[in-house]
């Protein structure tokens, strides 16, 4: 059941500060603990959906505005893994009938833990509405790896059409990699002996 009161007080605000509110309610650690892997795991959506989107307690106006600006704004979207992508852009996570494609998504940080994960995945981003300054975060975590696998996945990355004309992909390691393919010794291994000749 919706409070009326707050609906109609909500709603009596300009767009601009609805949005600020939005902000607000959208912080780094609301969305990070979003369970979207579940989800995209099952084709559903999300069965705790926070406040400000759930349409039975703000309204349909309000949840949909919400989810709509969390889309465009947030800097703190992540996928577990590129299948899931396509997923997260097209369905109705949040019940509210908003979903990702139709909004131009600011960030998306996508987890690959396995070098020959398939990629193919995002390629939804090529068709998907992006802001011209979208920014792609590839989130690294392998374990050990080599730099032929990360150079091989910046290969199939690279050759992704992103329909943005300032869009950036940045990759961040999250671990030491493994580079006797290239220097003969794997990085811990000369971070030992550096530490023993400083």
């Amino acid at each position: 059941m919706t409070s009326t009161c707050l609906v109609r007080n909500m709603l009596d605000l300009p767009r601009e500060l609805r949005d600020m509110v939005y902000s607000y309610f959208w912080d780094e650690l609301t969305v990070h603990s979003l369970p979207l892997a579940r989800v995209l795991d099952s084709g559903g959506v999300l069965t705790k959906i926070p406040q400000i989107a759930d349409k039975k307690l703000v309204g349909e106006q309000i949840a949909a505005e919400a989810v709509g600006w969390l889309y465009n704004n947030s800097l703190h979207l992540t996928i577990n893994r590129p299948s899931g992508l396509p997923g997260f852009l097209s369905d109705d996570i949040f019940a509210t009938g908003v979903r990702a494609e139709a909004c131009s998504l600011r960030r998306l940080t996508i987890e690959i833990t396995d070098m020959d994960c398939d990629v193919s995945g995002l390629q939804a981003l090529t068709t998907a509405k992006l802001r011209n300054d979208f920014h792609l975060h590839i989130r690294i975590g392998l374990g050990s790896k080599s730099i032929k696998g990360i150079v091989h996945l910046g290969v199939r990355l690279a050759e992704l059409p992103i329909p943005a004309s300032d869009a950036m992909i940045v990759a961040e390691d999250v671990e030491p990699w493994d580079v006797t393919d290239l220097m003969g010794e794997p990085y811990l291994a000369w971070e030992d002996a550096l530490h023993g000749v400083l």
